[in-house]
């Protein structure tokens, strides 16, 4: 039911040029309101608004847009290069675009990373949790500051592949990924120790 429901706000907001709005904790300008304070009544986020924002995803302290133009724009928190672009201070505050140059077809975010799906790549930018979501075994390819890109391993007969194009859902928790594929495969990268 709670994918059900997310699948339609997008869907809503996929059909509408809408102005979009936030609230809650915002102390690393994660609301992307132009400043770090909380809101707890519905608040304007600066975006720019002659392109539709097709997903949003949230992390613990930033906040990534996809544009259904394929650019993503990101706020918040920084530390770990989880907003994909570079910032002068540890935070931003307002919505910026990310240093991403090609089509970027689903986002996901966890507490300190992002997840930009391509049409032929994964990156995960920002925190490993010290390597336990991404070993550095040869299928993940390190590419730059924080920035790792991921391919899934061979299934059955198939050669290892970095296709994204069948990838329907992501969802990252604290130190684990999961990925489904059109064809109800899972992947699943990260710490395994409660099961």
């Amino acid at each position: 039911e709670e994918s059900a429901m997310f699948t339609n706000i997008n869907d809503h907001i996929k059909s509408k040029l809408m102005p979009l709005f936030g609230w809650g904790s915002n102390g690393s300008g994660q609301l992307g309101t132009g400043d770090n304070i909380d809101q707890s009544e519905l608040a304007p986020i600066k975006i720019f608004d002659d392109i539709n924002v097709s997903q949003i995803a949230g992390g613990g302290s930033h906040t990534v847009l996809l544009y259904q133009d394929g650019s993503v724009y990101t706020s918040g928190k920084n530390t770990n290069n989880q907003l994909c672009r570079s910032t002068d201070s540890q935070s931003d505050f307002v919505f910026k675009k990310a240093e991403v140059y090609e089509k970027v077809i689903y986002i996901a975010c966890g507490w300190d990373n992002t997840i930009l799906i391509f049409e032929n790549k994964i990156l995960l930018y920002g925190s490993n949790v010290q390597q336990n979501i991404c070993s550095t075994h040869a299928a993940n390819n390190f590419i730059g500051k924080n920035i790792i890109s991921l391919k899934f391993p061979p299934t059955s007969n198939e050669e290892e592949t970095t296709s994204s194009n069948s990838i329907v859902l992501c969802c990252i928790g604290r130190t684990h990924i999961l990925f489904l594929s059109a064809a109800g495969m899972l992947f699943s990268w990260g710490v395994g120790k409660k099961g």
